[in-house]
Protein backbone atom coordinates (compact mmCIF):
# COMPACT_ATOMS: atom_id res chain seq x y z
CA UNK A 1 0.00 0.00 0.00
CA UNK A 2 1.47 3.24 -1.02
CA UNK A 3 1.50 6.24 0.47
CA UNK A 4 0.37 9.01 -2.06
CA UNK A 5 2.84 10.98 -3.87
CA UNK A 6 1.38 14.27 -2.69
CA UNK A 7 1.23 13.39 1.21
CA UNK A 8 5.25 12.70 0.60
CA UNK A 9 6.16 15.64 -0.94
CA UNK A 10 3.98 17.28 2.12
CA UNK A 11 5.81 15.17 4.49
CA UNK A 12 9.37 16.17 3.14
CA UNK A 13 8.10 20.46 3.05
CA UNK A 14 7.13 19.91 6.59
CA UNK A 15 9.38 17.86 8.32
CA UNK A 16 11.60 19.81 9.77
CA UNK A 17 8.62 22.28 11.65
CA UNK A 18 7.34 19.98 13.22
CA UNK A 19 7.67 20.83 16.96
CA UNK A 20 10.06 18.72 18.78
CA UNK A 21 8.81 16.17 21.75
CA UNK A 22 9.91 17.66 25.38
CA UNK A 23 7.51 15.69 27.49
CA UNK A 24 7.60 11.88 27.37
CA UNK A 25 3.87 11.76 28.03
CA UNK A 26 3.35 14.26 25.44
CA UNK A 27 -0.11 13.24 23.20
CA UNK A 28 0.63 13.07 19.51
CA UNK A 29 -1.86 16.01 18.50
CA UNK A 30 -1.24 15.18 14.25
CA UNK A 31 -3.90 17.89 13.85
CA UNK A 32 -1.54 20.38 15.02
CA UNK A 33 0.50 20.25 12.28
CA UNK A 34 -1.91 21.16 9.54
CA UNK A 35 -2.11 17.88 7.98
CA UNK A 36 -6.03 17.93 8.46
CA UNK A 37 -6.44 21.36 6.46
CA UNK A 38 -3.76 19.52 3.62
CA UNK A 39 -5.87 16.42 3.49
CA UNK A 40 -9.29 18.15 2.97
CA UNK A 41 -7.58 20.59 0.70
CA UNK A 42 -5.91 18.40 -1.70
CA UNK A 43 -7.24 14.91 -0.79
CA UNK A 44 -11.03 15.83 -0.08
CA UNK A 45 -10.83 13.91 2.87
CA UNK A 46 -13.07 14.41 6.07
CA UNK A 47 -11.29 13.46 9.70
CA UNK A 48 -12.46 14.41 12.53
CA UNK A 49 -9.68 15.16 15.04
CA UNK A 50 -10.39 11.88 17.51
CA UNK A 51 -9.76 9.82 14.94
CA UNK A 52 -5.89 11.09 14.83
CA UNK A 53 -4.48 11.16 18.42
CA UNK A 54 -1.99 9.16 19.52
CA UNK A 55 -2.23 9.17 23.61
CA UNK A 56 1.23 8.33 24.60
CA UNK A 57 4.41 7.10 22.76
CA UNK A 58 6.18 7.05 25.78
CA UNK A 59 7.25 3.86 25.74
CA UNK A 60 8.63 1.23 23.94
CA UNK A 61 5.40 -0.92 24.37
CA UNK A 62 2.74 1.42 23.57
CA UNK A 63 4.51 2.87 20.68
CA UNK A 64 4.65 -0.83 19.58
CA UNK A 65 0.79 -1.62 20.07
CA UNK A 66 0.29 1.67 18.51
CA UNK A 67 1.62 0.60 15.24
CA UNK A 68 0.72 -2.90 15.31
CA UNK A 69 -2.61 -1.97 15.43
CA UNK A 70 -2.69 1.61 13.04
CA UNK A 71 -0.42 0.85 10.69
CA UNK A 72 -0.34 -1.66 7.53
CA UNK A 73 2.44 -4.53 7.64
CA UNK A 74 4.13 -2.87 4.90
CA UNK A 75 4.96 0.15 6.94
CA UNK A 76 5.50 -1.27 10.17
CA UNK A 77 8.29 -3.07 8.64
CA UNK A 78 9.68 0.32 8.05
CA UNK A 79 9.84 1.61 11.20
CA UNK A 80 12.55 0.10 13.69
CA UNK A 81 11.10 0.28 17.42
CA UNK A 82 14.11 2.13 19.15
CA UNK A 83 16.00 0.27 22.33
CA UNK A 84 14.26 0.60 25.72
CA UNK A 85 15.22 4.41 27.05
CA UNK A 86 13.01 7.50 26.92
CA UNK A 87 16.10 9.34 24.91
CA UNK A 88 16.35 6.66 22.04
CA UNK A 89 12.18 6.83 21.99
CA UNK A 90 12.12 10.81 21.33
CA UNK A 91 14.45 10.70 19.03
CA UNK A 92 12.69 7.81 17.00
CA UNK A 93 9.34 9.54 17.18
CA UNK A 94 10.95 13.15 16.02
CA UNK A 95 11.99 11.01 13.10
CA UNK A 96 8.80 8.67 12.45
CA UNK A 97 5.88 11.08 13.44
CA UNK A 98 5.64 12.05 9.87
CA UNK A 99 5.84 7.90 8.67
CA UNK A 100 3.27 7.69 11.49
CA UNK A 101 0.62 10.03 9.91
CA UNK A 102 0.87 8.55 6.52
CA UNK A 103 0.50 5.24 8.06
CA UNK A 104 -2.36 6.35 9.47
CA UNK A 105 -3.46 7.80 6.48
CA UNK A 106 -3.09 5.03 4.38
CA UNK A 107 -4.74 2.74 6.78
CA UNK A 108 -7.56 4.74 6.12
CA UNK A 109 -8.34 4.53 9.73
CA UNK A 110 -9.67 1.26 9.81
CA UNK A 111 -10.58 1.63 13.96
CA UNK A 112 -12.70 3.90 13.42
CA UNK A 113 -14.73 3.39 10.72
CA UNK A 114 -14.56 -0.32 11.06
CA UNK A 115 -13.46 -0.93 7.70
CA UNK A 116 -10.27 -3.19 7.84
CA UNK A 117 -7.49 -2.58 5.43
CA UNK A 118 -10.35 -0.73 3.12
CA UNK A 119 -8.15 1.99 1.10
CA UNK A 120 -9.38 5.59 1.09
CA UNK A 121 -10.93 6.03 -2.02
CA UNK A 122 -12.25 8.62 -4.52
CA UNK A 123 -15.77 8.78 -6.14
CA UNK A 124 -16.33 8.45 -9.60
CA UNK A 125 -19.46 10.91 -8.78
CA UNK A 126 -21.04 12.56 -6.11
CA UNK A 127 -24.96 13.18 -6.97
CA UNK A 128 -28.36 14.28 -5.30
CA UNK A 129 -30.29 10.65 -5.31
CA UNK A 130 -33.73 12.71 -4.25
CA UNK A 131 -35.01 15.68 -2.64
CA UNK A 132 -36.94 15.30 0.74
CA UNK A 133 -37.88 17.90 3.37
CA UNK A 134 -35.70 18.81 6.81
CA UNK A 135 -38.49 20.52 8.87
CA UNK A 136 -39.65 23.55 6.97
CA UNK A 137 -36.98 23.01 3.83
CA UNK A 138 -38.52 21.22 1.26
CA UNK A 139 -35.12 20.85 -0.57
CA UNK A 140 -33.28 18.93 1.71
CA UNK A 141 -30.64 16.61 -0.85
CA UNK A 142 -30.05 13.78 0.17
CA UNK A 143 -26.60 12.36 -1.62
CA UNK A 144 -24.43 9.31 -2.89
CA UNK A 145 -21.02 9.04 -3.56
CA UNK A 146 -20.79 6.78 -7.19
CA UNK A 147 -17.88 4.30 -7.08
CA UNK A 148 -17.53 2.56 -10.84
CA UNK A 149 -16.32 -0.85 -11.81
CA UNK A 150 -12.68 -0.31 -13.65
CA UNK A 151 -14.07 -1.31 -17.12
CA UNK A 152 -17.54 0.12 -18.67
CA UNK A 153 -19.93 -2.47 -18.72
CA UNK A 154 -23.64 -3.10 -17.14
CA UNK A 155 -23.19 -4.32 -13.52
CA UNK A 156 -25.79 -4.26 -10.45
CA UNK A 157 -25.95 -1.52 -8.00
CA UNK A 158 -24.92 -1.85 -4.41
CA UNK A 159 -25.88 0.52 -1.90
CA UNK A 160 -23.35 0.45 1.12
CA UNK A 161 -25.26 1.89 4.09
CA UNK A 162 -23.68 3.66 7.15
CA UNK A 163 -24.13 2.97 10.79
CA UNK A 164 -24.39 5.16 13.80
CA UNK A 165 -26.87 4.67 15.89
CA UNK A 166 -29.72 5.59 14.45
CA UNK A 167 -28.69 8.98 15.07
CA UNK A 168 -25.31 10.44 13.00
CA UNK A 169 -22.88 9.59 10.65
CA UNK A 170 -22.60 9.90 6.81
CA UNK A 171 -22.19 8.49 3.34
CA UNK A 172 -18.03 9.37 4.02
CA UNK A 173 -17.47 6.45 6.44
CA UNK A 174 -18.40 3.85 3.90
CA UNK A 175 -16.40 4.88 0.68
CA UNK A 176 -13.53 2.27 1.24
CA UNK A 177 -15.98 -0.83 1.32
CA UNK A 178 -17.98 0.63 -1.88
CA UNK A 179 -14.52 1.11 -3.46
CA UNK A 180 -13.38 -2.50 -2.87
CA UNK A 181 -17.01 -3.37 -4.02
CA UNK A 182 -16.75 -1.56 -7.25
CA UNK A 183 -13.35 -3.12 -8.21
CA UNK A 184 -15.10 -6.41 -7.78
CA UNK A 185 -17.80 -5.77 -10.46
CA UNK A 186 -20.53 -3.27 -8.65
CA UNK A 187 -21.83 -0.13 -9.16
CA UNK A 188 -21.73 0.81 -5.78
CA UNK A 189 -22.96 3.80 -4.14
CA UNK A 190 -22.41 5.21 -0.78
CA UNK A 191 -25.55 6.64 0.63
CA UNK A 192 -26.24 9.09 3.21
CA UNK A 193 -30.18 9.03 4.89
CA UNK A 194 -31.65 11.41 7.34
CA UNK A 195 -31.07 10.26 11.36
CA UNK A 196 -32.51 10.62 14.23
CA UNK A 197 -30.87 14.08 15.63
CA UNK A 198 -29.34 16.97 14.15
CA UNK A 199 -26.43 16.29 11.74
CA UNK A 200 -23.54 18.05 10.89
CA UNK A 201 -22.21 16.64 8.16
CA UNK A 202 -25.40 16.28 5.81
CA UNK A 203 -26.68 19.65 7.18
CA UNK A 204 -29.96 17.88 8.40
CA UNK A 205 -31.75 19.74 10.96
CA UNK A 206 -34.68 18.22 12.32
CA UNK A 207 -34.82 14.20 13.47
CA UNK A 208 -36.59 11.61 11.09
CA UNK A 209 -37.65 8.28 13.27
CA UNK A 210 -38.14 4.32 13.06
CA UNK A 211 -41.23 3.44 11.10
CA UNK A 212 -44.67 3.81 10.96
CA UNK A 213 -43.38 8.02 11.45
CA UNK A 214 -43.84 9.19 7.84
CA UNK A 215 -40.86 10.23 6.73
CA UNK A 216 -38.67 7.61 8.21
CA UNK A 217 -35.10 6.17 8.03
CA UNK A 218 -35.44 3.41 5.65
CA UNK A 219 -37.92 5.41 3.35
CA UNK A 220 -34.61 7.48 2.73
CA UNK A 221 -32.94 3.96 1.57
CA UNK A 222 -35.92 3.27 -0.81
CA UNK A 223 -35.53 6.29 -2.25
CA UNK A 224 -31.84 4.91 -3.38
CA UNK A 225 -32.94 1.79 -4.05
CA UNK A 226 -35.49 3.04 -6.48
CA UNK A 227 -33.09 5.55 -8.60
CA UNK A 228 -30.33 2.71 -8.23
CA UNK A 229 -32.55 0.41 -10.17
CA UNK A 230 -33.62 2.97 -12.63
CA UNK A 231 -30.45 5.57 -13.04
CA UNK A 232 -32.18 8.73 -12.70
CA UNK A 233 -32.30 11.42 -10.30
CA UNK A 234 -33.69 14.37 -9.60
CA UNK A 235 -31.19 16.93 -11.98
CA UNK A 236 -31.68 13.61 -14.73
CA UNK A 237 -30.10 10.80 -15.67
CA UNK A 238 -27.40 9.94 -13.44
CA UNK A 239 -23.62 8.95 -14.26
CA UNK A 240 -24.61 5.05 -13.29
CA UNK A 241 -27.38 5.21 -15.92
CA UNK A 242 -25.47 3.06 -18.79
CA UNK A 243 -23.70 1.13 -16.19
CA UNK A 244 -26.37 -0.73 -14.28
CA UNK A 245 -28.35 -4.18 -15.16
CA UNK A 246 -31.80 -2.63 -12.93
CA UNK A 247 -30.67 -5.14 -10.15
CA UNK A 248 -29.70 -3.16 -6.90
CA UNK A 249 -28.59 -5.10 -3.46
CA UNK A 250 -27.33 -3.53 -0.24
CA UNK A 251 -24.63 -3.72 2.48
CA UNK A 252 -25.10 -2.12 5.49
CA UNK A 253 -23.72 -1.99 8.76
CA UNK A 254 -25.47 -1.22 12.41
CA UNK A 255 -28.32 0.57 11.67
CA UNK A 256 -27.45 0.51 8.09
CA UNK A 257 -27.62 -3.34 8.31
CA UNK A 258 -31.71 -2.59 10.06
CA UNK A 259 -32.55 -0.15 7.28
CA UNK A 260 -31.40 -2.59 4.54
CA UNK A 261 -33.39 -5.64 6.06
CA UNK A 262 -36.43 -3.19 6.14
CA UNK A 263 -36.06 -2.80 2.49
CA UNK A 264 -35.15 -6.67 1.63
CA UNK A 265 -38.81 -7.02 3.33
CA UNK A 266 -40.95 -4.59 2.39
CA UNK A 267 -41.82 -3.02 -1.19
CA UNK A 268 -42.11 -3.85 -4.89
CA UNK A 269 -38.58 -5.68 -6.62
CA UNK A 270 -39.68 -4.10 -9.37
CA UNK A 271 -39.10 -0.56 -7.57
CA UNK A 272 -37.81 0.11 -3.57
CA UNK A 273 -37.29 -3.42 -2.58
CA UNK A 274 -33.91 -4.62 -2.46
CA UNK A 275 -32.88 -8.34 -4.38
CA UNK A 276 -30.68 -8.99 -1.48
CA UNK A 277 -29.39 -7.25 1.50
CA UNK A 278 -25.61 -7.69 3.62
CA UNK A 279 -26.47 -7.00 7.03
CA UNK A 280 -23.19 -6.70 9.42
CA UNK A 281 -24.19 -6.36 12.95
CA UNK A 282 -28.09 -4.59 12.76
CA UNK A 283 -30.50 -4.11 15.29
CA UNK A 284 -33.72 -5.95 14.29
CA UNK A 285 -35.75 -6.66 16.85
CA UNK A 286 -35.98 -3.96 19.08
CA UNK A 287 -37.94 -5.32 21.61
CA UNK A 288 -36.14 -8.62 22.64
CA UNK A 289 -36.10 -7.89 26.22
CA UNK A 290 -32.66 -10.36 25.88
CA UNK A 291 -31.12 -7.61 24.17
CA UNK A 292 -32.52 -4.62 25.92
CA UNK A 293 -31.26 -5.87 29.12
CA UNK A 294 -27.80 -7.46 27.88
CA UNK A 295 -24.84 -6.56 30.30
CA UNK A 296 -22.16 -7.65 27.33
CA UNK A 297 -19.60 -10.12 27.16
CA UNK A 298 -17.25 -10.12 30.17
CA UNK A 299 -14.31 -10.93 27.11
CA UNK A 300 -14.93 -6.98 25.48
CA UNK A 301 -14.34 -3.54 26.54
CA UNK A 302 -16.87 -1.35 25.04
CA UNK A 303 -15.22 2.55 25.18
CA UNK A 304 -18.94 3.99 24.00
CA UNK A 305 -21.15 2.12 26.50
CA UNK A 306 -23.70 -0.54 25.36
CA UNK A 307 -27.10 1.81 24.14
CA UNK A 308 -29.06 -1.07 22.40
CA UNK A 309 -31.83 -0.07 24.80
CA UNK A 310 -31.23 3.73 24.59
CA UNK A 311 -30.64 3.96 20.71
CA UNK A 312 -33.73 1.96 19.58
CA UNK A 313 -36.39 3.89 22.06
CA UNK A 314 -34.91 7.29 20.59
CA UNK A 315 -35.02 5.92 17.03
CA UNK A 316 -38.86 4.94 18.03
CA UNK A 317 -39.30 8.36 19.58
CA UNK A 318 -39.36 7.58 22.74
CA UNK A 319 -37.67 8.62 26.17
CA UNK A 320 -34.03 7.42 25.70
CA UNK A 321 -33.94 7.15 29.28
CA UNK A 322 -36.52 4.19 29.63
CA UNK A 323 -36.67 1.27 31.61
CA UNK A 324 -35.04 -1.50 29.79
CA UNK A 325 -36.29 -4.00 32.04
CA UNK A 326 -39.68 -2.84 31.61
CA UNK A 327 -42.26 -4.16 29.21
CA UNK A 328 -41.22 -3.03 26.39
CA UNK A 329 -43.46 -0.29 24.44
CA UNK A 330 -45.56 -1.18 21.38
CA UNK A 331 -43.34 1.64 19.39
CA UNK A 332 -40.70 -0.83 19.39
CA UNK A 333 -42.63 -3.49 17.84
CA UNK A 334 -44.10 -1.29 15.26
CA UNK A 335 -40.39 0.55 14.61
CA UNK A 336 -38.53 -3.21 14.67
CA UNK A 337 -37.88 -4.64 11.13
CA UNK A 338 -38.06 -8.38 11.98
CA UNK A 339 -41.57 -8.06 12.11
CA UNK A 340 -41.72 -7.10 8.02
CA UNK A 341 -40.14 -10.29 7.76
CA UNK A 342 -42.08 -12.45 5.41
CA UNK A 343 -41.86 -15.43 2.87
CA UNK A 344 -41.15 -13.31 0.10
CA UNK A 345 -38.32 -11.40 1.99
CA UNK A 346 -35.14 -11.29 0.07
CA UNK A 347 -31.85 -12.66 0.15
CA UNK A 348 -30.51 -12.18 3.24
CA UNK A 349 -26.35 -12.69 4.47
CA UNK A 350 -26.13 -11.55 7.94
CA UNK A 351 -23.03 -11.62 9.99
CA UNK A 352 -22.02 -11.46 14.28
CA UNK A 353 -20.32 -12.33 17.03
CA UNK A 354 -20.29 -13.05 20.84
CA UNK A 355 -19.27 -9.74 21.78
CA UNK A 356 -20.62 -7.83 19.50
CA UNK A 357 -22.39 -4.24 21.18
CA UNK A 358 -25.87 -5.40 19.35
CA UNK A 359 -26.09 -7.96 21.54
CA UNK A 360 -25.84 -11.51 20.11
CA UNK A 361 -29.83 -11.85 20.69
CA UNK A 362 -30.46 -10.04 17.39
CA UNK A 363 -28.29 -12.32 15.33
CA UNK A 364 -30.54 -15.07 16.46
CA UNK A 365 -33.66 -13.55 16.13
CA UNK A 366 -33.10 -13.55 12.77
CA UNK A 367 -31.91 -16.79 12.35
CA UNK A 368 -35.07 -17.94 14.24
CA UNK A 369 -37.77 -15.60 12.02
CA UNK A 370 -36.35 -17.26 8.78
CA UNK A 371 -36.42 -21.09 10.27
CA UNK A 372 -39.76 -20.25 10.43
CA UNK A 373 -40.01 -19.78 6.49
CA UNK A 374 -37.92 -22.71 5.76
CA UNK A 375 -35.40 -20.41 4.06
CA UNK A 376 -33.04 -21.65 1.44
CA UNK A 377 -29.74 -22.00 3.27
CA UNK A 378 -27.08 -20.82 0.29
CA UNK A 379 -29.74 -17.70 -0.26
CA UNK A 380 -30.37 -17.23 3.35
CA UNK A 381 -26.61 -17.30 5.11
CA UNK A 382 -25.98 -16.63 8.65
CA UNK A 383 -22.26 -16.44 9.79
CA UNK A 384 -21.16 -16.48 13.45
CA UNK A 385 -17.78 -15.35 13.77
CA UNK A 386 -15.50 -17.25 16.52
CA UNK A 387 -12.31 -16.26 16.33
CA UNK A 388 -10.82 -14.91 19.19
CA UNK A 389 -9.59 -11.52 17.01
CA UNK A 390 -13.28 -11.05 16.14
CA UNK A 391 -15.37 -11.88 19.20
CA UNK A 392 -15.75 -8.25 20.30
CA UNK A 393 -16.32 -6.53 16.81
CA UNK A 394 -19.13 -4.96 15.54
CA UNK A 395 -20.57 -3.68 12.04
CA UNK A 396 -17.77 -2.90 9.59
CA UNK A 397 -15.51 -4.20 12.06
CA UNK A 398 -15.97 -7.37 10.22
CA UNK A 399 -15.75 -6.74 6.90
CA UNK A 400 -12.12 -7.71 6.28
CA UNK A 401 -13.04 -11.46 7.65
CA UNK A 402 -15.89 -11.67 5.22
CA UNK A 403 -15.54 -9.22 2.14
CA UNK A 404 -14.95 -12.14 0.40
CA UNK A 405 -17.68 -14.76 0.48
CA UNK A 406 -19.75 -11.14 0.74
CA UNK A 407 -18.69 -10.57 -2.82
CA UNK A 408 -19.19 -13.87 -3.97
CA UNK A 409 -22.69 -14.09 -2.33
CA UNK A 410 -23.46 -10.76 -4.30
CA UNK A 411 -22.20 -11.85 -7.64
CA UNK A 412 -24.56 -15.21 -7.14
CA UNK A 413 -27.68 -13.08 -5.85
CA UNK A 414 -27.33 -10.02 -8.46
CA UNK A 415 -25.89 -11.68 -11.43
CA UNK A 416 -29.17 -12.62 -12.92
CA UNK A 417 -30.85 -10.38 -15.79
CA UNK A 418 -33.69 -8.40 -13.67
Amino acid sequence: MEIPPKLKEYIDINRGSLPPITDPEEPLQIDSFGLIEFLETEFGYQIEDEELIAENFATQLKLGEFLATKTPSALTAQIKIPPQGNDAIQRHIMKSKALIIAALLTSALASVSGQGSVPIATPNATETFAIVTDGFNPDFQLKWDVYLPPTAGRYPAVLVIFGGEFKDGDRSEVGGIAAYLASQGFVALAIDYRVDQPNTRTGQQFPVYAPPAVPNQPGDVKLAVTAARTGVIPSGNSIIRNWITGKVGAVGGSSGASHALWCAATGTLSTDKLDAAVLFSGAYKFNDPASLTWPGDRRCTYGGGLNFCSDVYRYCHLDPNSNCSATPAPELQAGSPIYQVGADVSPLFWVSDAGDLITPYQFSDLVNSLESFDADPPVFKSVWLTARRDECNHSFDNWPAEQGDVVTWLHARLDASP
